[in-house]
């Protein structure tokens, strides 16, 4: 045999098997496509977790807006609420309508205002400086009330004292004491009760 024989017989032998060339490449491509199969889905699990994320957060944020801007708003309609009364009572206070019920005993005026849904009191501080000189129905807050007239018993001047049933809304208003038109109101809580008290 021959160098040239020899050399057809030794690269015939040495030829990859077209069956094996097949299947490797077949092994090869298919591992390739898992490999980007695989980091494609790791692509879109990311997008997806930051995407998640990113609706946290605004979630999140939404509702801080939501309660700070809520909070504003209520506190704006407090202090609305609470100015609004504290105007009534001054205007109540100048009016200087007459009262509808004469009598020093502030037991007896209760007595005779039985449309009040409550019994009518002086609080204690006041009791050492004023003594009740009459009544009559009025509104206070949107609730109907007492105003007590009171005479100073050093000066001899006038001044309102409001009265009403303590309801859930006036607990709401702020116990303050504010100058309206020259007016000096007060407003407070005692026994179940909303006061306002009017001087000048």
């Amino acid at each position: 045999m021959d160098v040239e024989q020899r050399l057809r017989k030794f690269h015939a032998q040495a030829a990859p098997d077209p069956i094996a060339v097949e299947a490797l490449l077949r092994a090869t491509v298919g591992s390739a496509n898992t490999a980007q199969s695989s980091s494609f889905e790791r692509l879109v699990a990311s997008i997806k977790q930051s995407w998640a994320l990113y609706l946290s957060a605004a979630s999140v944020a939404c509702l801080v807006f939501a309660f700070v801007g809520f909070s504003f708003h209520e506190q704006g309609s407090l202090n609305e609420r609470t100015s609004r009364t504290v105007r009534e009572v001054a205007m109540n206070h100048i009016t200087h309508l007459k009262s509808e019920h004469e009598s020093s005993s502030i037991v007896e005026l209760s007595h005779v205002m039985q449309q009040l849904p409550f019994l009518l009191k002086v609080p204690e501080h006041l009791r050492a400086n004023f003594t009740v000189a009459g009544s009559r129905y009025c509104s206070l807050a949107g609730h109907l009330a007492a105003h007590i007239k009171l005479r100073n018993i050093h000066d001899g001047k006038l001044s309102s004292l409001f009265v009403a049933l303590l309801e859930q809304d006036l607990k709401s208003i702020g116990l303050q004491s504010q100058s309206v038109a020259g007016v000096d109101v007060e407003l407070f809580n005692e026994d179940g009760l909303f006061y306002a008290f009017a001087s000048r």
